[in-house]
């Protein structure tokens, strides 16, 4: 029942997607961040096509791109996206407005920490709605079966 529920207020979420995005934000290019996590580049790009990563190594990549694991296990395609488009005000100097010397040009960075609060209150409003819904589905089935001739 957790795992459906988790699936059910995830979203559309594809961890693999996040670390590729975060790992080209960063700078760091697959053999980079492949060699800090002991893996080939290979290996690497298997795990960023993976739509649900194992907790121990987004933990190991959250560490390496220094960010909280919950930004790579719960940040959706759309905000992750929406973060990324709204942190540049130049997109033109590389992938994700990065120039070649890794250097952020025009970058307007929310804190990770902000970032963090608003998903851990996300969270929590999805879990109080899903509670609320199944009290309401319960209810709805006691009021039905005292109705029954």
């Amino acid at each position: 029942m957790e795992a459906e529920v988790d699936r059910r207020t995830r979203g559309n979420i594809h961890q693999g997607n996040n670390v590729k995005r975060f790992r080209r934000l960063f700078g760091f290019s697959q053999e980079q961040l492949a060699e800090k996590l002991n893996m080939t580049p290979s290996n690497l790009s298997k795990i960023e096509k993976k739509e649900l990563i194992d907790n121990d190594m987004l933990g190991k990549m959250a560490k390496e791109l220094n960010l909280p694991i919950e930004i790579l296990r719960d940040l959706s395609d759309e905000a992750a996206m929406n973060f990324i488009s709204n942190s540049f005000e130049n997109m033109g100097t590389g992938i994700y407005g990065m120039s070649n010397t890794n250097h952020v040009e025009g970058c307007t960075f929310v804190p990770v920490e902000t970032i963090f609060k608003i998903f851990t209150e996300k969270e929590q409003l999805l879990r109080d709605k899903l509670e609320l819904t199944e009290e309401l589905l319960r209810a709805e089935r006691e009021k039905n079966k005292s109705f029954k001739p």
